[in-house]
């Protein structure tokens, strides 16, 4: 009798137990009235007014913002042109959000949805805040979130990935042509210059100088070109910072360019400083190898843009 006794209380505590559960975390399973649902997450017409786009993350922050020439940069980021695709994407991902359902507004449930996975703030200026949302953590193929400064938790449809890293906002695209672009290059070098060109694309490239009996190497020539199609950087730093570094004054004095022209009539410039290996004291023999040293390009291109 004893144990059946305890067989059922057992019972009833694990019932119990999960009824308990299950009220605690209602809010987190089952929709709410809420007149919200089913809507829209974000007015687009909003966006006519749209000129600064701030994006916080814990530590990290950044601006992406349209300039007086309707372009949009990288604020954050030394005014670098800004990717419109990563930008177009994040807001489409918005515009096409619809609210699920209501999660919860207790104090205690919202400390649970992990409310701090990025701020997305759309602005018609540094002061003028149009739309602000906060994403928390992902639940199914939605995320959490609340509008503005609201106690109120919501169930977004889609997931937009909240990027705060600037340099990830970045073009990173300096310049970009193809192979069969080329029309021509002229090398500066230490010993004079020199350059060879093409009259259309499906022809071998030709010395410039008149009396140059000397053919090119076709191989070598598409080889180099194809090294110089597509630059992109990785990192920025402030230019006085490098400027400063012995590496930049010593590259400084030794100094070889190429300049592309195109079909299009475009030039690019890629003007190479790199320090010299020093020379070998004497009554020693110079290294057979040596490691690489820095190399600094400079960029101009005829293109005002």
């Amino acid at each position: 009798m004893k144990l059946r006794t305890l067989v059922i209380v057992a019972a009833c505590l694990a019932v119990a137990t999960s009824v308990g559960y299950y009220i605690r975390n209602a809010s987190l399973t089952i929709p709410e009235d809420d007149p919200l649902i089913g809507t829209k997450v974000f007015d687009q017409d909003i966006l006519k007014d749209v000129k600064r786009v701030e994006i916080n993350k814990g530590a990290d922050h950044v601006v992406v913002e349209l300039d007086g020439s309707g372009d949009w940069v990288v604020r954050t980021l030394y005014d670098l042109p800004a990717d419109f695709g990563k930008l177009n994407t994040l807001i489409r991902d918005l515009v096409e959000s619809n609210i699920s359902r209501k999660i919860t507004a207790r104090a205690d449930r919202l400390e649970r949805l992990d409310l701090n996975q990025g701020t997305l703030k759309l602005m018609a200026g540094p002061d003028q805040s149009l739309f602000e949302i906060t994403y928390g953590k992902s639940i199914n193929s939605g995320k959490a979130f609340v509008f503005g400064n609201e106690k109120t938790a919501y169930l977004s449809s889609e997931s937009p990935f909240i990027d705060a890293s600037s340099s990830n906002w970045a073009t990173k695209t300096l310049y970009e042509f193809q192979s069969d672009e080329v029309a021509g290059i002229q090398f500066s070098l230490e010993d004079g210059d020199w350059g060879v060109r093409r009259d259309d694309k499906d022809k071998d490239f030709v010395s410039t100088l008149p009396v140059d009996t000397r053919t090119p190497k076709q191989s070598e020539i598409t080889s180099l070109i194809g090294r110089f199609t597509n630059l992109r950087f990785t990192e920025v730093t402030e230019r006085a910072i490098e400027e400063e570094k012995q590496s930049w004054k010593d590259a400084q004095k030794n100094k070889r360019s190429l300049k592309f022209t195109l079909f299009s009539g475009e030039t690019i410039t890629v003007e190479m400083s790199q320090q010299e290996p020093p020379e070998p004291a004497e009554g020693e023999e110079a290294p057979t190898s040596t490691p690489p040293s820095v190399t600094y390009l400079h960029l101009s291109s005829s293109q005002p843009d």
